[in-house]
């Protein structure tokens, strides 16, 4: 079963998009309310895929995926960006070579979307 971790500091956001994935019943979900402590619980929980918000107080998605990719135990993990700062849904970036960064989905993220670009992020 692949592990995900799922990062926002919109509690209600946060078990929503748990809920989701949990029902698939393809993944085993943790969260993280706060992207301050995001690092650590990434290298003790060890996911396959990290799903990661833009916008949060203290340490924003950014510093929390740069963070990550600093850790040996994180370094390789995609990180599949919630965001409300994008217009256009699912939008894939240059990602510089490293697995899933650069990949965005717009809030509110639609359920299918969501679960559609976590299998694909696993796949690779």
């Amino acid at each position: 079963m692949k592990k995900i971790l799922i990062v926002d500091d919109d509690v209600r956001l946060l078990n929503i998009t748990r809920r989701v994935l949990e029902a698939t019943g393809e993944y085993e979900v943790m969260t993280e309310d706060s992207g301050q402590r995001a690092p650590a619980t990434a290298a003790t929980f060890k996911p396959d895929l990290v799903v990661l918000d833009v916008m949060m107080p203290g340490m924003d998605g950014g510093e929390v995926a740069s963070a990550l990719r600093r850790h040996p135990a994180t370094r390789n993990v995609p990180v599949l960006f919630l965001t409300s700062l994008a217009s256009t849904g699912a939008k894939p970036t240059t990602d510089g070579g490293q697995r899933g960064i650069g990949q965005y989905l717009a809030k509110p993220v639609d359920p299918q979307a969501l679960c559609h670009r976590v299998a694909e992020l696993l796949r690779q």
